[in-house]
This record gives structure tokens, C-alpha cells and sequence, in this order.
């Protein structure tokens, strides 16, 4: 009976995890997408929110223009805590 309890709890806590942020979650993924919270200009950070948590987030490509706030982007990488981002 214990060993249901676990197996029960173990697979809500799969479910419910923060994503995995390494090099193989983002290559596995086809694609992440996320908001807009605050305007991401070029070579400046904004923030976006990712299944409901806030990240900062910067262009992959400083030469494109500012992505407004409420538009939704693509995930391509990480550095650190600030996502990489091009607009979709």
C-alpha cells in the first residue's frame, strides 16, 4: 500500500516539476514558446512567462526589432537565468 502511495506521489511530482533546463530538455523539445511580460529590446533583457513562471529573456538576434509586450516568442537556449529568445 505504501509503495502505491509512493509511486502516486512520484508521478504528480513528475507532472508537476519546474522544466528541466538543460542542453538535451531544449534540444528534445520541437518547440517552447512563451509571453511577453515586459518588451524585449535589442540588446536589452525583457521578461516572458514560461508556464507560468517570469524569466528574463533576451533576443538570439540583437538585430532584430523590439518584440512587443503580449506577443508570443520561441525558446531557443539559455544563458544562465535569461532565456534566448526570437519572436514567432
Amino acid at each position: 500500500m505504501k509503495e502505491r502511495a509512493f509511486v502516486r506521489l512520484n508521478t504528480l511530482y513528475t507532472r508537476l516539476r519546474p522544466v528541466q533546463w538543460d542542453g538535451s530538455y531544449i534540444e528534445s523539445s520541437k518547440s517552447l514558446e512563451a509571453t511577453v511580460v515586459e518588451k524585449i529590446r535589442p540588446h536589452q533583457r525583457g521578461r516572458v512567462n514560461l508556464h507560468g513562471v517570469l524569466w528574463f529573456a533576451r533576443m538570439m538576434n540583437a538585430g532584430q526589432p523590439s518584440i512587443p509586450q503580449h506577443s508570443s516568442v520561441k525558446i531557443l537556449g539559455r544563458d544562465g537565468n535569461t532565456l534566448l529568445v526570437e519572436p514567432l
